[in-house]
């Protein structure tokens, strides 16, 4: 059926913009003089499709830090290099921005090789750290808290927490010379007396520590274990007041410490024998450790808590050296 001349005339400039949007987005007209076609055409044969490379041309990827204009003069000038006509400019543009999107510029590259999930075989420290997690996450958080420091309990007796009197305080370290007096003349009588220090010590390497008690009377130390003593020298002989112990702690976490002094009769509680055998007249007592590759030194006041920490559960076996293999 033939349309009338003027409806021709009406309808031919809607069916002119129709074909026009058609041609305008069409893929196969879009991609005759894009920059894919252009190197699948031109380059692939020489570089691989993917810019991987041929082994009867050039092995080596494209790949590289060149900018699109420096690509897209080295395009112009060399590319192909097997004819002897030379892509235009801006052809050579079109070739250089997809090549740099696709596989050339380091984002590409990355962006085409995206890292793998691997296992690898924990380093010794690695290993410790996680073991210590898991078994603390059952246990109450550590609170390191504020005040630095030991809470110190007096008693006026040679039991430790016992006695007709008693006080509180928070010492900042534990390095005293009572000397043949008392902590506090108002409050303990100089004879006889006890001491329990406790909170938390952090650990500011990993490694192994040495812990001194130095003292001619009794203590005794707990470090990360409130049952047995890591330094025990409640009943002692001989004159030596230096007492140490070695102790392998994680670095970065905080410990539960209690250290416990006594001043009183040696030998049986007998208050008969006090008269004739009396009390030593002097009294000391210090509380140092050896850090990994540092010197003996008392512990230092912003290394302890008032704050009463959970054990930390610290794998003791000794393991081989880590090697740098995956």
């Amino acid at each position: 059926m033939r349309l009338p001349q003027s409806n021709l005339r009406r309808r031919l400039p809607t069916v002119m913009i129709g074909l026009l949007l058609c041609v305008g987005t069409s893929p196969v007209w879009a991609g005759v003089h894009s920059g894919e076609k252009i190197y699948h055409d031109q380059c692939a044969r020489c570089h691989g499709v993917k810019g991987e490379g041929t082994e009867d041309n050039y092995p080596d990827p494209l790949e590289g830090d060149k900018s699109v204009a420096q690509l897209t003069s080295y395009i112009h000038k060399s590319m192909p290099d097997d004819l002897d006509t030379k892509l235009p400019a801006d052809e050579a543009a079109k070739v250089a921005a997809y090549i740099y999107d696709a596989f050339y510029s380091p984002e590409a590259r990355v962006r085409n090789k995206p890292a793998r999930v691997e296992l690898s075989r924990l380093t010794v420290r690695q290993y410790q750290n996680a073991v210590a997690d898991l078994v603390g996450s059952f246990r109450s958080p550590a609170n390191w808290g504020n005040e630095r420091g030991l809470r110190g309990e007096y008693s006026q007796s040679r039991y430790v927490g016992e006695g007709k009197k008693h006080f509180e305080r928070t010492d900042p370290e534990v390095d005293f010379d009572f000397g043949d007096g008392s902590p506090d003349s108002k409050e303990l009588d100089a004879k006889e007396f006890s001491v329990r220090w406790h909170g938390s010590v952090y650990a500011p390497d990993t490694g192994d520590y040495d812990f001194v008690i130095r003292t001619q009377h009794s203590a005794r130390l707990f470090v990360n274990d409130m049952e047995t003593p890591l330094v025990d020298a409640w009943v002692k002989s001989g004159d030596d007041p230096e007492h140490r112990a070695t102790i392998r702690l994680l670095g970065g976490r905080a410990y539960p410490i209690r250290l416990e002094f006594s001043k009183a009769n040696q030998g049986v509680n007998d208050k008969d024998q006090h008269k004739r055998h009396p009390p030593p007249k002097k009294a000391f007592i210090s509380l140092s450790w050896k850090r990994p590759n540092h010197t003996l030194s008392v512990i230092p006041s912003r290394d302890l808590s008032v704050k009463d920490s959970p054990e930390v559960f610290v794998v003791q076996a000794h393991f081989p050296p880590d090697d740098r293999s995956v």
